[in-house]
């Protein structure tokens, strides 16, 4: 996978951070916080991983595909849950 997120569509933030308000009434903001949190696009590749991982059949395909291809399997499984994420972002912007 040769793209980076700056050339994709990330489908902007998954969890954006307006800021806080400390108890001495502190206003900060995202930006202290580390920025605006993850992308949409992480946040799916994380969900199709943590449901990929879960599927016996799923992982143990994939590890004859990875042998086959002499790719270690877990950059195979990086590189299908980012293609499922890159589908499901061009999925929600259409009517």
């Amino acid at each position: 996978m040769n793209d980076t997120t700056s050339t994709k569509d990330t489908g902007g933030q998954a969890f954006p951070q307006s800021g806080a308000v400390g108890p001495s009434d502190d206003k900060y903001d995202s930006t202290d916080f580390g920025g605006n949190g993850m992308t949409l696009r992480d946040y799916f590749a994380g969900q199709a991983l943590a449901g990929l991982i879960a599927n016996t059949k799923y992982m143990m395909a994939l590890g004859e595909i990875s042998k086959k291809e002499n790719i270690p399997s877990n950059k195979n499984l990086a590189i299908s849950c980012y293609e499922t994420a890159d589908a499901l972002i061009v999925e929600r912007t259409k009517p």
